[in-house]
């Protein structure tokens, strides 16, 4: 089965568009080809849909490749750049290389077109999917530590040795520290008891708790009612469960002000 592909190809010659379209044909390629001769045809091409690659001529006369390189990089799009062309000698093509294009390929060798396309659009893939992975993470992070900031309890993240990553301002306030000083200090330095604990199983993302008294910056010690969830898993379950518990340490002071009793039963979250 043909794959599809969108090529902007810069190429002053609709012969060699032929040839380009017949070589992807052959290599498993369904492609379409949009030839642009002129910067102006090449950024209304950008502007007008998603492309997979561009190809492009080393030195077509109003638009050479290292001019529609430059726009590319301009427009932030980032898709396969590969050079086909006549006069390709070894400098050229480290310079292009150098400047981003992702392979150079002389017209003689054509036959080299498809393998190259083909890994590079697994590599663009890749990437794609990287970025977009880190912008689910970043988005996971934020969200995380606006829910945390919310919670009317004290709150610690850590890390797989007890090292506190985030401490809200409940918690920099219940134990009598600024946030700043905090992080990067072992957890015990809070919760003398802690002690990291591991899933029953691989798949097993629950909480574990345990009674823990808390260590005040004055030196006095908080009472052993603390109590110390440690929950495991991926960023996306820790966001879902910190939103289940800020919710309930939510009703827990709302139920408090209606009985007119004093919230001062501090909870302390320790969340992996």
């Amino acid at each position: 089965m043909s794959v599809p592909v969108r090529a902007v190809l810069v190429d002053d010659s609709a012969s060699n568009e032929g040839l380009l379209f017949e070589e992807l044909r052959r290599g498993g390629f369904e492609p379409e080809l949009r030839r642009v001769t002129s910067r102006d045809e090449m950024e209304v091409a950008l502007a007008d849909g998603e492309w997979d690659v561009v190809l492009s001529d080393l030195s077509a006369t109003h638009l050479g490749a290292f001019e529609a390189l430059s726009l590319l990089k301009e427009r932030d799009i980032d898709i396969p750049f590969l050079i086909v062309s006549e006069a390709l000698g070894e400098e050229t093509a480290i310079r292009a290389m150098k400047a981003g294009a992702q392979n150079c390929i002389p017209r003689a060798s054509l036959v080299r077109l498809c393998p190259i396309l083909e890994r590079e659009l697994r590599e663009a893939q890749i990437r794609r999917e990287r970025r977009s992975g880190q912008k689910a993470l970043s988005e996971s992070e934020l969200r995380f530590r606006t829910l945390a900031e919310s919670a009317p309890d004290a709150i610690l993240t850590v890390d797989a040795v007890g090292t506190l990553l985030f401490v809200n301002r409940a918690a920099a306030q219940l134990f009598g520290y600024p946030v700043t000083a905090l992080i990067g200090q072992p957890v015990t330095s809070l919760i003398p008891e802690y002690r990291p604990r591991r899933p029953r199983t691989a798949a097993d993302g629950g909480a574990l708790r345990h009674a823990a008294t808390g260590a005040h910056a004055s030196g006095r010690i908080l009472p052993r009612g603390l109590r110390v969830p440690v929950l495991l898993g991926g960023a996306r379950s820790r966001v879902e469960r910190l939103q289940k518990l800020v919710e309930r340490q939510q009703r827990e002071q709302v139920h408090a002000q209606v009985a007119h009793e004093p919230f001062a039963d501090q909870c302390i979250e320790v969340l992996r």
